[in-house]
C-alpha cells in the first residue's frame, strides 16, 4: 500500500532521512521506532506532504504522492493524528470529529445554505462516522463536552477519531501514548490492534512506548540519526544488538522494552 525507496531528506547539512526504504502492506500495522532525533516524524511528515524529500520516491496504491499538495493526501486515504493534539479546542468533541469528514462528498456552498440533498446526505454521513469513531473509541460520554477542556489523553483519543472518520486507508499515528496514563495505554493499544477489521486501515505507528508497540506490531523498523538499522517482527526486535546500542548508547545486556526510549 505504502512504499518509500530511497528517500533522504536534509535541512541545512542536518540529515533527518538517510536513503529510507519503508513497506507497509494492506491491512497490517507497523511501527516505526528508534531514539529521539532519529527522523521518525520526518518520515510522517514526508508521507503527508509537509516536507518534500531531496531523493527518493514516496508511493500510495501506486500513486506518486510526491506530485500532490498536502490537502490531496487525505481525499486519497491517508490521514494522521499529531504528537501534540491539533484541535479546535473551543469546539464539542463532536463538532471536531465531524471535520474530519469535511472532505468525503463536498457540497457545494449553494447546496449547504439551501440544505439540499447532496448537503444533507453529506451531514448524514459525517455524523454516522462520527458516532462510529465516539463508540470505537469510548467518547460516548463526552461528544458534546468542548474539547479544550478534556484531559490530555481524552485530547489525543478526539485527534485520532478525527482522523479515523476521514475515511482512512492508512492511518498515520504520531506517538498516540505520549502523556496517556498506563492503563489508558493498554486500552488504546487495543483499540489500535483492531483499526485494520474495524476502519479497513493499516497504520504506521510512531511512538516510544515499547510496551503499546511490541504487543500491537506486524512488523517493526527500527531507525536512528535517519538510517534504519533493523526490520523485522516484533518478537525480532528487542534483542538486537544494534538496537540496544542505539536506545541504550552501549550494547550492554537488557532488551528494548527495558529502555523504554
Amino acid at each position: 500500500m505504502l512504499e518509500l525507496a530511497g528517500v533522504s531528506l536534509s535541512f541545512v547539512g542536518l540529515t533527518a532521512v538517510a536513503g529510507l526504504d519503508l513497506r507497509v502492506a494492506d491491512g497490517t500495522i507497523c511501527s516505526l521506532i528508534g531514539p529521539n532525533g532519529a527522523g521518525k516524524t520526518s518520515v510522517l511528515n514526508l508521507i503527508s506532504r509537509f516536507y518534500t524529500p531531496q531523493t527518493g520516491q514516496v508511493r500510495f496504491n501506486e500513486r506518486d504522492l510526491l506530485k500532490l499538495p498536502p490537502h490531496r493526501v487525505v481525499e486519497i486515504g491517508i490521514a494522521r493524528s499529531f504528537q501534540s493534539p491539533t484541535l479546535f479546542k473551543n469546539l464539542s468533541v463532536l463538532d471536531n470529529l465531524l471535520v474530519g469528514a469535511a472532505h468525503l462528498s463536498k457540497p457545494s456552498v449553494v447546496e449547504d445554505v439551501l440544505r439540499l440533498p447532496r448537503s444533507r446526505q453529506h451531514e448524514r454521513l459525517a455524523r454516522e462516522r462520527a458516532d462510529h469513531a465516539l463508540e470505537f473509541l469510548k467518547l460516548e460520554a463526552v461528544r458534546d463536552r468542548v474539547a479544550g477542556d478534556l484531559p490530555y489523553g481524552h485530547q489525543k483519543l478526539v485527534d485520532i477519531g478525527r482522523a479515523l472518520v476521514a475515511d482512512p486507508r492508512l492511518l498515520l499515528l504520531d506517538e498516540p501514548a505520549a502523556g496517556m496514563e498506563e492503563a489508558q495505554k493498554q486500552w488504546l493499544a487495543n483499540a489500535i490492534m483492531h483499526v485494520p477489521d474495524e476502519y479497513g486501515a493499516a497504520v504506521l505507528l510512531v511512538d516510544h512506548d515499547m510496551g503499546v508497540v511490541l504487543r500491537v506490531s506486524d512488523n517493526v523498523i527500527v531507525m536512528n540519526f535517519g538510517s534504519k538499522i533493523f526490520e523485522g517482527p516484533p518478537g525480532e526486535v528487542r534483542h538486537q544488538p544494534q538496537v540496544l546500542a542505539a536506545y541504550l548508547g552501549t550494547e550492554r545486556g537488557g532488551t528494548v522494552h527495558d529502555a523504554q526510549a
